[in-house]
C-alpha cells in the first residue's frame, strides 16, 4: 500500500486549516456496526485515498477515546477544509466525527472546539496523537459544544 504523503508542517497543525485527521477503523464505535463492516470501511476508506486527490500519511491515535491505540489518516489539500466539508467527510466514512484545526467536528455539524495543541518532545502516558516521529497532543474542550452553522 503506498501512501500519498508530502511534506506538511507539524507544527502549523494549530493554525493552518487545510488538513482533517479521520479514521474507519473506529474502534470506540464498532457499537452501530458489525467488525467486518468497520473493516470494509477502513478499507474503503484507505482506497479511496489512495485513488483521490488528497495528499495523506497513515498515523496513529493513542489513548482511551481512542479504544487505546487505532490507526487513523491526516489528509491536507491546498485550500482549507472547513465544518460543512468536515461534517461530510464524516458522514461519508460513518464517523461520529472528525478531527480539523477548530476541533471535533461531528457529522451534524456540531463542534467540539480545540482549546490548544501542544508537541511533547517525550511520548505522553495517554491521549496523543504519533505522527510520524513527532507526539501531538490535541486538547479538547468536552464541555462546549458549538452547534452546527445552519
Amino acid at each position: 500500500m503506498s501512501t500519498k504523503t508530502s511534506h506538511i508542517d507539524i507544527k502549523t497543525l494549530a493554525t493552518n486549516p487545510n488538513w482533517v485527521i479521520f479514521t474507519a477503523q473506529n474502534p470506540t464505535n464498532r457499537s452501530f456496526t458489525t467488525a467486518l463492516k468497520n473493516r470494509r470501511l477502513h478499507l474503503d476508506l484507505v482506497e479511496e485515498l489512495e485513488n483521490g486527490p488528497y495528499r495523506h500519511t497513515f498515523i496513529e491515535v493513542h489513548g482511551s477515546y481512542a479504544g487505546k491505540q487505532e490507526q487513523a489518516v491526516l489528509v491536507w489539500s491546498n485550500t482549507p477544509i472547513d465544518r460543512k466539508q468536515a461534517a461530510s467527510i464524516a458522514r461519508h466514512h460513518n464517523q461520529e466525527c472528525v478531527l480539523t484545526a477548530d476541533g471535533l467536528t461531528y457529522q451534524n455539524g456540531n463542534l467540539r472546539p480545540v482549546i490548544d495543541v501542544s508537541y511533547p518532545l517525550t511520548q505522553p502516558e495517554d491521549n496523543y496523537t504519533l505522527i510520524g516521529s513527532h507526539y501531538v497532543r490535541f486538547n479538547i474542550n468536552f464541555e462546549d459544544v458549538v452547534t452546527s452553522e445552519k
